[in-house]
């Protein structure tokens, strides 16, 4: 009896090994679940609790089986990206009248649980339950300000989310039919004769995926969201959602490349359509949150190079992930100050700001410049090796929308500096007679932290490349 329960024991420490970072965010999410039942209204404690349970789960992501390692670097990036958010964002404005402390760090856990389990997930099925448990988090994440012209952004949201998974649902089960299997590793070894229901079906199953990463044309709420929502959830969002989206559709990808030949021609034509809309739109947004929205779905399309190149450019797409991180946190953390101290919202109103707040624009720009791809940040070499993993695939394959994708790549990289760099022209070239006062000096350290991590990893990328 006692080796029956012995066995029976290690039988499931073995199956629940290779998922303990989420166990640990599912016991995070009770406790904080207990806290907001409570109320407990102390909110340097509930930070404190949601700080170490992150931390256990990124220290428990180190002892893993060796066999359930894969892309265990991209599970710690998003528990990384949530834990920087109450550090980086200490007194929220949105929170200045909210006794809601513990429900917002518990929504922020169980959105980071579901986007970790989309990255685990081998099946449809899986991956679709993850993704609307990190969806219904983010809807109700997006809110939080509870403010009156909010609402419709939010509702916006939250139907196109609940029309991108229907739709993803449908596809997912014309896929069943066609080949029998939710499994994704098991259609690694099945051939199927190209049907064009078969793209349909593809292309619909991928929506709910394709909406969670902000590419086009499941585009349509990342403006409207990102400007209502509250900037750290914003910040959060900007960044944790695609690491996670991507993964996923790599998954996807090198799981149907066998059953549909033009995957790389369909993605493709997404990313170029990305990278086209969102450049071309952000150049005319008077508002900055709109501005660094349509920035994000134009950026997408450059990440979806290395998820198409497959397992060559994965190594590219995990150092753009990074650096594009550190760069949208850099911004937002800023964004957040000047809208919380002068409200700030529109890209005209940072007239004469860099003339007397120095650190606080300079830094800025140190972000702005990364995402527009400018040395000597790290933003010019991740676009460098998104890039030549794109050239070595068109010298390999001689594919026409690899051709395509870096011409209108490289030309779009034109386009975004005129919009980027628009701040810092408005910013330093500009007089204002506004009181502006430096930047506090915290933030102003955290600020430089971001900046120096960005100068760092253009003169050696190979601290995370390795």
């Amino acid at each position: 009896m006692y080796t029956q329960i012995q066995s029976f024991l290690e039988k499931i420490f073995k199956q629940t090994s290779s998922i303990l970072p989420e166990l640990v965010l599912v016991f995070g999410l009770v406790v904080l679940l207990l806290f907001a039942i409570l109320k407990k209204k102390n909110t340097l404690f509930n930070t404190i609790v949601y700080g170490a349970i992150l931390i256990s789960g990124i220290v428990a992501s180190f002892y893993l089986p060796q066999e359930n390692v894969s892309f265990i670097e991209f599970k710690r990036l998003i528990l990384i990206s949530a834990l920087l958010v109450p550090i980086v964002f200490p007194k929220p404005l949105f929170l200045e009248k909210s006794t809601e402390h513990a429900e917002w760090l518990f929504l922020m856990l169980a959105s980071s649980l579901g986007l970790m389990m989309m990255i685990s997930a081998t099946d449809w099925m899986i991956l679709f339950v993850a993704l609307e448990l990190a969806a219904i988090a983010s809807y109700i994440l997006v809110i939080l300000s509870w403010k009156k012209d909010s609402y419709e952004g939010a509702i916006k949201y939250l139907l196109f989310g609940v029309l991108s998974s229907a739709i993803m649902l449908y596809g997912v089960s014309w896929l069943y039919g066609f080949v029998g299997t939710f499994s994704l590793e098991a259609l690694l070894t099945i051939h199927f004769k190209n049907d064009v229901l078969l793209y349909v079906a593809f292309f619909m199953a991928v929506a709910g995926v394709l909406m969670k990463i902000s590419a086009v044309p499941w585009h349509i709420w990342t403006p409207d969201a990102y400007q209502i929502a509250p900037v750290p959830v914003v910040a959060f969002l900007s960044v944790a959602p695609k690491i996670a989206g991507l993964i996923a559709l790599y998954k996807i990808i090198q799981a149907y490349s066998n059953l549909i030949s033009e995957i790389e021609t369909i993605i493709g034509i997404v990313a170029m359509m990305s990278i086209i809309w969102g450049n071309l739109v952000a150049f005319w947004q008077k508002n900055i949150k709109r501005m660094l929205a349509y920035s994000s779905i134009a950026q997408i399309g450059y990440m979806l190079i290395g998820v198409v190149m497959g397992v060559v450019a994965l190594n590219a797409l995990w150092f753009y992930l990074c650096v594009y991180f550190v760069a949208t946190f850099l911004i937002f953390t800023l964004v957040e100050h000047y809208e919380k101290q002068y409200q700030i919202t529109e890209i005209i109103d940072f007239k004469g700001i860099g003339q007397k707040d120095i650190w606080g624009m300079g830094t800025m720009m140190a972000g702005l410049i990364t995402l527009a791809g400018l040395p000597p940040t790290a933003g010019f070499t991740a676009k460098l090796l998104i890039f030549s993993a794109l050239w070595e695939n068109y010298n390999l394959k001689t594919s026409d929308i690899s051709l395509w994708w870096i011409i209108i790549g490289l030309i779009n990289t034109v386009v975004g500096l005129f919009y980027y760099l628009k701040i810092p022209y408005y910013a330093f070239l500009k007089e204002t007679q506004k009181q502006i006062l430096p930047i506090p000096r915290y933030l102003m350290w955290v600020c430089i932290a971001f900046s120096f991590l960005l100068i760092l990893l253009f003169i050696k990328p190979s601290m995370i490349l390795g």
